[in-house]
């Protein structure tokens, strides 16, 4: 009875010390103070490379999950804890992200603020309208995925929702697609 005991305790604390999954791991606070000062096209090259990255280290931390839980259940060792893991990076990443946005906001660098910044309104047109002028650059295409996730990064810049509402929120549009 005791070893089965210290063997569902011993369990217990291999598992826990198990890599956590990349979708598990919260973002680290990044200060969009950081990013303010920046153009817009610098902010959107500065995301497009954190979401690189979150990419690249979510793909490691994944493998290194995955290890571990071959390695628990051949061996009872998870291999991570002796190699290391990327979860640091992922929550680095994904806290970078999190302020590229906000600093977006901020700078109102969405994708209908763009083209009246970057083209004269058409005189008989009003400087407020949402829809650019003809022959206007647009930043991006506009997508009802990208118009979502918009919404959703103002709605919690705002405060108008939680982290985890976001989070919840933004996963449930992405794995839409």
């Amino acid at each position: 009875m005791v070893a089965l005991r210290v063997g569902v305790l011993g369990l217990a604390v291999c598992l826990s010390a198990c890599a956590n999954r990349p979708a598990s791991i919260k973002p680290s606070f990044v200060s969009h103070e950081r990013f303010i000062a920046l153009e817009c096209p610098a902010i959107q090259q500065r995301l497009v490379s954190a979401r690189s990255d979150l990419a690249r280290y979510s793909v490691m931390q994944a493998q290194k999950a995955n290890n571990d839980a071959v390695g628990v259940f051949l061996l009872g060792v998870p291999f991570s804890k002796m190699s290391g893991d990327h979860e640091a990076d992922v929550a680095r990443a994904k806290g970078e992200i999190e302020a590229l946005e906000t600093a977006q906001i901020k700078n109102r660098c969405d994708t209908f603020a763009a083209p009246r910044i970057q083209a004269a309104p058409a005189p008989s047109a009003p400087t407020a309208s949402a829809v650019p002028t003809a022959g206007a650059p647009l930043a991006a295409p506009t997508s009802p995925v990208q118009t979502q996730l918009e919404t959703l990064r103002r709605l919690h810049a705002d405060g108008l929702i939680t982290q985890q509402e976001y989070d919840t929120k933004r996963k449930k549009v992405l794995d839409g697609l």
